[in-house]
């Protein structure tokens, strides 16, 4: 009867949830729960975040270490812990059964903001795309096919207007680069007559060195038209290339120049048609360029930055003046030769004047047609001044 009374007095206890453990003072088994009051299941609910069972048969706190067993168990345990103390370096990085958290990796890269623009009082028509491309080491040339074409106008200078024919030659592309320049000056050590001209100036008492060629050839404009070139300086490296390539180069004459600045089209004002504007050549659309003279840079384009003519030639309107052969003369067209004319046999004016064609990128549209004609001193120099070269062709015997 004891006996009875006891047990059931027991189970009483474990029923109402006041005896968190069996009769025999052994663990509950892992996964049962007993049924509490709201009040003990919250409090059970925070214990259990604190606590971790083991299959010793111990509740083991968080942070609380194995305790030694001779087991086969334990030692595993206790190899298992060993195992989260091997260096990184020890583990092969390619094996696929490893933890991502054990293979080395490089550090994060630091973020670096991108610069920002920078901000100038610079109208939009001086700015351009950067084209560092240094171009070609010589000229490219192009044929252009000969043939009779109206030359000048019934105004001014280019009066009267008169027919002309022309052989055919070769013209290069583009006008010559700083980078092609450069090479004639580095196998001929060449000073052109502006450095000429500063090394005398050296002799004499403040006198202030003239830009040359070179200032303008900096790290990117390689491919940039060649400045402050006089006519001589322009006939050296015609020269030069000459006796290189073993045939003959010079500067175009007045005629091949119009003739292929036409690019096969008659009549038309501009190497394309009858229409310019800044979308098909580099001149100055107003006179905000005038106030800035004292940085041309910003203004010279790099060669072939606008579409070519028909006879693939670029730049033929602005950009650059190119130089050409002839000696400048006011009445010459009035007695041309009526084929190949070459120009006036010698200089009408002391110390010459020699023509220049095609506008550049500091004058108005006006400049660029394609029959004006502008002369300047034959040892003249100028940021808005460059040259393109013809090659001549054997004549073709009849």
């Amino acid at each position: 009867m004891l006996r009875s009374a006891k047990v059931l007095f027991l189970t009483v206890f474990i029923a109402i949830g006041l005896l968190p453990v069996s009769i025999f003072g052994a663990p509950l088994q892992e996964g049962k729960k007993l049924s509490v009051s709201p009040k003990e299941d919250k409090k059970d609910k925070k214990d259990d975040k604190n606590q971790t069972s083991s299959k010793g048969g111990k509740i083991l706190t968080v942070g609380e270490k194995t305790p030694p067993s001779s087991s086969s168990e334990g030692k595993g345990l206790a190899a298992a812990s060993k195992l989260k103390e091997v260096p990184k370096t020890s583990l092969a990085k390619n094996s696929s059964n490893i933890s991502p958290n054990y293979i080395d990796t490089p550090p994060p890269r630091p973020h670096i903001p991108k610069p920002r623009p920078i901000q100038t009082d610079e109208p939009e028509i001086a700015k351009e795309p950067e084209n560092r491309d240094p171009g070609t080491s010589f000229p490219v040339m192009v044929s252009v096919p000969g043939g009779s074409f109206q030359m000048g106008s019934a105004l001014d200078a280019q009066a009267p207007l008169h027919m002309v024919k022309v052989s055919s030659f070769e013209m290069s592309t583009h006008e010559i680069t700083n980078n092609q320049f450069s090479i004639f000056v580095e196998n001929t050590g060449y000073k052109t007559t502006a450095e000429q001209e500063n090394l005398e100036g050296e002799e004499t008492e403040g006198y202030q060195p003239k830009p040359i060629w070179k200032d303008y050839m900096v790290e990117g404009r390689e491919g940039y038209p060649v400045v402050l070139i006089s006519w001589q300086d322009a006939m050296e490296y015609c020269n030069w290339l000459s006796s290189m390539k073993m045939e003959t180069y010079r500067l175009p004459t007045e005629a091949e120049w119009e003739y292929a600045a036409q690019g096969g089209m008659k009549g038309q004002p501009f190497p394309w048609g009858d229409k310019i504007d800044v979308s098909k050549a580099n001149y100055a659309p107003d006179d905000s360029r005038v106030k800035q003279t004292d940085t041309p840079s910003k203004f010279i384009r790099h060669v072939g930055s606008y579409k070519p003519n028909g006879y693939q030639l670029y730049d033929m309107a602005g950009n650059v003046w190119e130089w050409c052969y002839d000696w400048y003369a006011e009445n010459y067209y009035a007695n041309s030769p009526t084929e190949n004319p070459m120009g006036p046999a010698e200089p009408t004016k002391t110390g010459g004047l020699k023509v220049r064609r095609g506008g550049s990128w500091a004058t108005s549209s006006e400049f660029c047609r394609i029959n004006q004609r502008y002369s300047v001193p034959i040892d003249f120099k100028s940021p808005s001044l460059g040259f393109r070269i013809v090659k001549e062709l054997p004549k073709v015997k009849n």
